[in-house]
Order: C-alpha cells, then structure tokens, then sequence
C-alpha cells in the first residue's frame, strides 16, 4: 500500500476511524448474533450510533433474541457491512464488528432512551434523515424492538486494511477538528452513481494518476482476477463514495486495481464531490506526455 498524500489526516488509521463512524453512525447493513444463545443465527437490525458511543438497534425479532426479556443483558456480537451498489456484483467497501451487551428496552425506559439520545452522524441539511428517525418507527411497530448496546471496541476493514479503534476513536476521528458531516446511505448510493456517470476514460485518469503519483491518494491493493469474467476486462468500478475520498477499482484483465482517491475538501454533496474528481483527472491526463 503506497501513498501520494503524505498529510495525516489521510493516514489509514484515521481515515479506518472515518469509515467505523459511518458505519456505526448508519450506513451499511447490520446483522446482530447472540451468540452465547444461538450462535448460528443472526437478526437483520437497524442501527445507528449516538454522540456517546452508545449503539441503538431495532427489529422486529424472529431469532432466539426474541425470546429475551426486556432489562436483560446479552452478549452479542454486531456485524455491519456496506457493499459497492454495482448491480450484479457482490463487492464489499467495508466492514465493521464489535463485541457487546444488548439490553431490549421497553415502555418509559425506551422512551427516556431515544429522548436523550442525538444522532452520531451529524447529517448536514442536504444529507438527509436522522438515522434514528428509522430506529424509533420501527421500534414502535407491532411487534418492534428498541434495544442498546454497550461496547468498548469495534473493527474495521476496509480498502486499507484492519485496524482496531475504541469507540470515543470511531466518534472523533481526527482528534484536532470537529467530525465532518455524514452523507445518508441513499446519497452514499446517489455519490456513486455519480462517480460512474464520469466514464471510464476520465475514472482510468484517476487510477493511473494515484498510482505515478499526478492525483492524491493511495494504491490499496493489486490482486489477480481468478475465475473473473472476461467482459469485466477494462472497466473501473466505483466501491465507495464519502465526503472526503472515492474508492476505485479498475479491473485491467489479469488484475484488480484498488485505489483511494482523496479529495483536496470535504465535499459536501455529490455534485461537488464530482467537480473535484473531475479537475484531478484532467489535471492529471494533461501533466503526462
């Protein structure tokens, strides 16, 4: 994994932080495994994060976490991934897992819970709804369930590899600036589908420009394309799409190229975040011979 950005605030261990806060915060799907009960079998949840670190977690059970009272504490173990939208491609940006305690929450309990409790993500006006907005419906469904959990640590893999960070890490990633703005897992989708609507001209552009070092950004990884279809020869794909960089891999036949590439600025919405990509892939396709 080489580098063309030598400043800190790219280094894989903070932007590994960025990506734990969007995953916790909400985007992603999360599957919640009590595993000390039924360690085959996990629940499909909603999840988001509030500004304390607490994890909230909402369903309508049908696993052996349905079976658990209010009040009682369950070890669990949550896994949240978030996968590239290109259709027919299973393709995973990143992951996310913690080990900790679910307490289901009911009546006056539950309801002073979601009262004190604001959203980690911190979504500016143009990023969409709360990610609590959807916890507190479907918590309130028939049938629904509220429940919170306590954990010290949590994963990550993402495009750079795995690290391990405490939870007041994953809330402030930099340490030195307040946390950026989230975008909404449907703008995350609309980003994109942007991304792609740039072609693969300019998109190769910006492979070749993180690699001979013209685009800011990172080489994440080289590896052989075993059993790959053909067809997907030549084309870049779009894995993930935030606010402050665009991860992308170009398939070239024998191979996939994974590189990130890192925006000057937060960006914050798509269209911005399209005018930046933009600029470096000419800028970049001009300065070679």
């Amino acid at each position: 994994m080489t580098s063309s950005n030598p400043s800190s605030a790219r280094e894989p261990v903070v932007s590994s932080r960025r990506m734990g806060r969007r995953l916790l915060a909400g985007s992603g799907s999360a599957s919640l495994t009590a595993f000390r009960i039924d360690p085959g079998e996990g629940q499909l949840v909603l999840h988001a994060m509030d500004t304390t670190g607490r994890m909230f977690v909402a369903a309508c059970p049908s696993s052996a976490l349905a079976r658990t009272s209010a009040g009682v504490p369950i070890s669990v173990r949550l896994d949240i991934t978030l996968d590239a939208a290109e259709p027919g491609m299973h393709l995973t940006a990143a992951s996310a897992h913690l080990l900790g305690v679910l307490t289901w929450l009911e009546g006056e309990e539950r309801d002073l819970a979601l009262a004190g409790a604001h959203s980690a993500a911190c979504h500016c006006a143009v990023a969409g709804a709360d990610p609590l907005d959807g916890i507190i419906e479907l918590s309130r469904a028939p049938g629904g369930r509220l429940g919170v959990v306590l954990a010290e640590r949590v994963v990550v893999h993402d495009a750079l590899g795995v690290h391990g960070h405490s939870m007041s890490e994953v809330l402030d990633p930099v340490g030195s600036e307040p946390a950026a703005p989230l975008w909404s897992s449907l703008d995350e989708l609309a980003a994109q589908e942007a991304v792609k609507s740039l072609g693969t001209t300019v998109l190769t552009w910006l492979c070749d420009g993180v690699v001979d070092g013209s685009v800011p950004g990172r080489l994440c990884s080289v590896r052989p394309l075993n059993g790959a279809c053909a067809e997907l020869a030549g084309r870049v794909l779009c894995v993930d799409a935030c606010p402050q960089d665009v991860t992308l891999m170009r398939l070239t036949g024998p191979e996939a190229l994974t590189v990130r590439v890192d925006l000057p600025r937060t960006a914050p919405t798509a269209r911005e975040m399209l005018d930046e990509l933009d600029r470096l892939a000419w800028d970049s396709a001009a300065a070679r011979p």
